[in-house]
């Protein structure tokens, strides 16, 4: 993986955060929800490889939704506590979605377990060990399991990645 350029990245900050000022609402508001998957369902597999063992066969982690739900909705710091009923924004493809961004680090404060619409969802928590603000939420964790989903941590240790191949 190459290194983000220092220099790029230094002299363009600044214009970035003048045309973010020029957008209504804080940095979370607007943070940006992406879809990653295919148009279709029908037609396209999943297969997962991840770093580290995450194996399981409990009850929670249902095979049937690991491998027939190949797509991810990266949601950042987005506020799922908002009216936007996002299982409606992406309806086409809401049920190709089998990997769930969780916002804002697990935070309590923006997530909303109505996001786990299904059972079977495979949760992934980006943070920091040594955040002060002790993300994720363990009643984030909860949520999750109590709704059949599997909740993947993802920090700045090396062997926390999570890597998804989908052949299509």
């Amino acid at each position: 993986m190459q290194k983000p350029n220092r220099k790029l990245l230094t002299q363009n900050r600044k214009p970035i955060k003048k045309i973010y000022k020029k957008v209504g609402g804080t940095i979370n508001e607007n943070s940006m929800i992406i879809y990653s998957g295919p148009e279709k369902k029908n037609g396209h597999h999943i297969i997962c490889s991840y770093r580290h063992d995450m194996s399981c066969h409990c009850r929670y982690c249902d095979s049937f939704f690991m491998h027939n739900k190949p797509a991810c909705l990266f949601m950042g710091d987005y506020d799922t506590n908002d009216n936007v009923d996002l299982t409606k924004k992406y309806k086409n493809y809401w049920n190709n979605i089998g990997t769930l961004q969780i916002p804002h680090h697990g935070a309590i404060s923006s997530f909303n377990n109505k996001i786990l619409t299904n059972k079977g969802y495979r949760c992934v928590i980006s943070f920091g060990t040594s955040n002060q603000y002790g993300h994720p939420s363990s009643q984030v964790v909860a949520d999750i399991t109590e709704k059949r989903s599997y909740p993947i941590f993802v920090t700045e240790k090396t062997d926390s990645q999570y890597i998804e191949l989908i052949e299509c």
